[in-house]
């Protein structure tokens, strides 16, 4: 009787967190090549804060690296074997992976269409159970002159309008909360940027979006593997 009770009383918690809300509150700074993003998710009476700091320093280093990788794999130069080792490690396991997507789910134009049509659904039905309750955003540029500041400000503002435009037709809007202001820097040129958004989902829509997702790569390829 009490493994019973146990047992029920996990399967009753366990249906209780299925259908709790996460309540996720994202926040993005930028300034001068130095990226700050604070992530808070908040589950009933928890939270989890996680806090990512990319300095220029970071940037530069990383930006070295792709280039200087790039250009060791395009040279004509001869490499020596180490060199040549780490090309074939750092790769191998890449050509690998890419060559085994496209055989079992992309090898053929029916296969890919199939595909890409199920992912889109799934992608627009997992939107729409998201539930955004505010979005904001402050930018500051300025460009080399008066003339290119105007333009980067217009152009941005158009962007803008595309995204909130997005934002209606792919999610949820519960609070008309989606405001932006867009500052113009005659003084200086510079690009500051501050992003907050809000938004909620219950535990449960991740879970079966999971398992929808396994379930389509499962029948393309049986669909593969069956001709």
């Amino acid at each position: 009787m009490k493994l019973l009770a146990l047992l029920v009383a996990l399967v009753i918690w366990f249906v209780v967190l299925l259908f709790l809300r996460i309540r996720v509150n994202l926040d993005y700074s930028y300034k001068n090549l130095e990226s700050k993003l604070i992530l808070k998710l908040k589950i009933l009476f928890s939270a989890l804060h996680i806090r990512l700091v990319i300095p220029r320093e970071m940037f530069f280093s990383g930006l070295e690296n792709i280039l200087r990788n790039i250009i060791e794999d395009t040279s004509d130069k001869e490499i020596e074997v180490p060199k040549a080792e780490t090309k074939t490690k750092r790769y191998m396991f890449l050509r690998h992976f890419t060559g085994e997507i496209f055989r079992k789910y992309i090898s053929g134009w029916s296969k890919f269409l199939l595909l890409k049509n199920k992912l889109l659904k799934l992608k627009q039905m997992f939107y729409r159970k998201v539930f955004v309750y505010s979005v904001n955003s402050k930018i500051e540029i300025g460009g080399r002159d008066a003339a290119e500041t105007g333009i980067l400000v217009g152009v941005i503002w158009a962007y803008l309008g595309r995204i909130t435009a997005r934002i209606y037709s792919s999610v949820s809007v519960k609070k008309n909360k989606i405001s932006y202001f867009v500052q113009p820097r005659f003084d200086d040129e510079v690009l500051i940027c501050n992003f907050n958004c809000i938004l909620s989902l219950k535990n449960s829509h991740i879970i079966f979006t999971a398992l929808k997702f396994f379930a389509i790569i499962i029948k393309i390829r049986r669909i593969g593997n069956n001709g």
